[in-house]
């Protein structure tokens, strides 16, 4: 099976659970190796496992690193907790180098709200039919709903999951090429022009200096990103770690399961399996699928429906002791719970509305952080099933 790692991003709060601008303190602690990086902000860091030949194996080096990320966080006041930017509060930019050049292209508020949104980006071999799998990996995007941690984001409550929207329509609305869920390829030609096309877009209004902090194929933020030797999943919202190793799961289960049957990859206006394919939802149809799982997440019935079905086509092609990794998915799947729905409750507790204030955002941060500790001890399935979801509402975007 392909080798499979992830690159995670965490935000920075201290003990209250305010807005830390003190990466670069948190960065420069002797406990790193280098598995823990900058990003585009002061208050975020993100955390880079090495290519792992198994989940068990996947696992105990993500837990290694956060546990050490955690240290060194510590060690300042601080903790690292897996969410995006709730309260109203912007990070602090960082403005060197490429960081400076994106404001450039984005403008300064588009690129505040792009530091304030964190993600979890899954890595999986490429395999030598290439274009197959990134079809079918591709038509995995509504999994999304499983991961979403940003029914705020900036203070403002409209959806389940604000960060997924945020980035394909408002970030980037001027260059939809760049974030928005690509068509189908029919080959790697057609993914090598969609990269020289945003490459060129990008590099439009920049300098030659600038333009040299570039290449075509990291000028692609959307949710499949081509690299030298893997295909990058960058859908899903950064969460706790049983729901990180469940994604990782599903994709590396649905990968499996069709690369070990030797199935062809077919768009279709259904999904399911043939004898000798696998049916994927048209793209037009997995655009429908997008807009219903960031607005309504779990609670749509055709969402709910399509991620059943890749859970039980992953469990399919998961080693039966990596089955159990998928465990938390089924239960949000019994719940029609995700945690951005845990998080709207609380939220909901300290303060009514659609606007989070600085105060209410910062005790949903403490009890991010507390998820997180409690997650790692004993998951979380317990927390979704006592959810009283009946009660959550999504203000209109």
């Amino acid at each position: 099976m392909p080798l499979i790692g992830i690159e995670e991003e965490f935000l920075l709060v201290d003990t209250a659970g305010r807005l830390a601008n003190s990466a670069d303190e948190v960065l420069a602690h002797p406990l790193n190796d280098g598995s823990v990086v900058k990003e585009s902000s002061h208050a975020v860091v993100e955390i880079n496992t090495p290519p792992a030949s198994s989940l068990h194996e996947l696992d105990r080096e993500e837990r290694r690193i956060v546990k050490r990320l955690e240290q060194m966080a510590a060690d300042n006041g601080l903790r690292a907790i897996p969410v995006s930017v709730l309260g109203p509060e912007p990070p602090l930019l960082r403005s060197e180098g490429r960081y400076g050049a994106n404001t450039v292209v984005r403008g300064d508020d588009r690129n505040r709200h792009y530091a304030s949104t964190l993600g979890l980006h899954i890595h999986l071999d490429t395999r030598s039919d290439a274009t197959r799998q990134y079809n079918l990996l591709q038509s995995m995007d509504p999994s999304f709903a499983f991961l979403s941690t940003s029914p705020y984001l900036l203070g403002e409550n409209t959806m389940n999951d604000r960060r997924v929207y945020e980035q394909r329509y408002i970030i980037f609305e001027r260059y939809p090429l760049h974030a928005q869920l690509p068509g189908y390829a029919r080959s790697q030609t057609d993914i090598d022009a969609q990269d020289e096309e945003r490459f060129a877009q990008w590099l439009a209004p920049l300098n030659p200096e600038q333009a040299a902090y570039y290449t075509p194929e990291d000028t692609n933020w959307g949710p499949i990103r081509r690299r030298e030797k893997t295909l990058e999943l960058r859908n899903s919202d950064t969460n706790l770690h049983s729901l990180v190793m469940a994604q990782a799961a599903l994709y590396r289960g649905v990968d499996a399961k069709v690369f070990h049957d030797g199935l062809d990859v077919r768009t279709s206006n259904t999904y399911g399996l043939l004898d000798d394919a696998i049916l994927i939802p048209s793209h037009e149809r997995l655009r429908v699928l997008e807009r219903a799982a960031f607005r309504r997440g779990l609670k749509d019935e055709a969402v709910h429906a399509y991620l059943s079905y890749l859970v039980d086509l992953a469990e399919d092609g998961l080693p039966a002791d990596e089955r159990h990794y998928l465990a938390p998915f089924k239960t949000m799947l019994a719940t029609r719970t995700n945690i951005a729905d845990v998080l709207a409750l609380r939220a909901a507790s300290e303060q009514r509305g659609a606007r989070l204030n600085p105060e209410a955002a910062a005790t949903v941060n403490r009890y991010v952080s507390a998820l997180a500790v409690r997650d790692r001890r004993e998951g979380i399935e317990d927390v979704l099933r006592g959810v009283a979801h009946e009660g959550i509402h999504y203000f209109a975007a």
